[in-house]
């Protein structure tokens, strides 16, 4: 990945998501870049951090549907909160999200993300997708993150463990949470189904092979074979005087159909 900086604010920089194709694998949240980010509550100026923290800890009553950019209002228990912000829209969509986990009974610094595709726009603009993974189980297929977005999270880093086995103990987590995405979910069913062929991490693209139609045609070879040696046979009762070069040509066959035989059934195991 690339390093490339957004601004929050006037004073404060930070790391962007960028353009370049992230590292597949497993992320953590990390809300130090943006929670000093500002942003207006109810047309006050506040901070990421101090909103996310009040809508936490208040009881929402009703999300906002997400289809205002720039204007989020929600409703609790103690009345509207609207949040806006108009330098950086998107933390508004980070907001809601992270408070749909809330909503969900997850605590969103205990999830994971995991990366599993960039793409572009025809305006140039870059999109990184994760899945998310909490509470054992998979909250949301399709969490996206452009490139010019302050980067929130961070690739896990597990720096000297003490038993041997735990970073593949690791490695084995992340493949199942992968493989369970690719046939658990739309999302990772479409990936695999799309005829742009995208790269699966730690999953392998089942073969396009019509299987019905493969047996058929390993039948037919089968006949075929099996009618070539009763013919060179036949003509060996015929013609005793090319007994000897048919009955040659009949054992090829013979051996060509047992090659056949162990070919596809060995196939037909896999």
């Amino acid at each position: 990945m690339s390093e490339s900086n957004v601004s929050i604010s006037p004073e404060v920089q930070a790391l962007a998501f960028g353009r370049e194709c992230l590292e597949f694998g497993s992320y953590e949240l990390d809300l130090s870049v943006v929670k000093d980010a500002p942003m207006l509550e109810n047309e006050q100026p506040t901070t990421f951090g101090q909103l996310y923290v009040k809508l936490r800890d208040a009881k929402v009553e009703q999300m906002p549907d997400g289809f205002a950019p720039w204007r989020h209002e929600y409703v609790t228990s103690e009345g509207a909160i609207v949040a806006s912000c108009e330098r950086h829209w998107r933390l508004l969509q980070l907001l809601r999200e992270l408070l749909k986990l809330h909503s969900q009974g997850i605590e969103p610094q205990s999830c994971t993300w995991f990366y599993y595709e960039k793409d572009l726009s025809l305006d140039g603009d870059t999109v990184h997708s994760f899945f998310v993974v909490g509470d054992e189980r998979i909250v949301n297929e399709h969490s996206c993150f452009g490139s010019d977005e302050p980067l929130v999270l961070k690739l896990k880093q597990e720096s000297d463990p003490i038993w041997r086995s735990w970073p593949y103990y690791l490695e084995a987590l992340n493949k199942y949470w992968y493989r369970r995405f690719y046939t658990e979910t739309r999302s990772g069913q479409l990936m695999i189904l799309r005829n742009d062929k995208p790269y699966l991490h730690y999953f392998e693209r089942p073969s396009s092979v019509n299987i019905p139609e493969q047996r058929r045609t390993w039948m037919l070879a089968k006949v075929h074979r099996v009618l070539l040696i009763m013919l060179m046979l036949q003509v060996a009762l015929l013609f005793p005087s090319l007994k000897l070069p048919c009955t040659i040509l009949a054992i090829l066959f013979g051996v060509d159909y047992l090659r056949h035989v162990w070919q596809t059934g060995h196939l037909e195991r896999q």
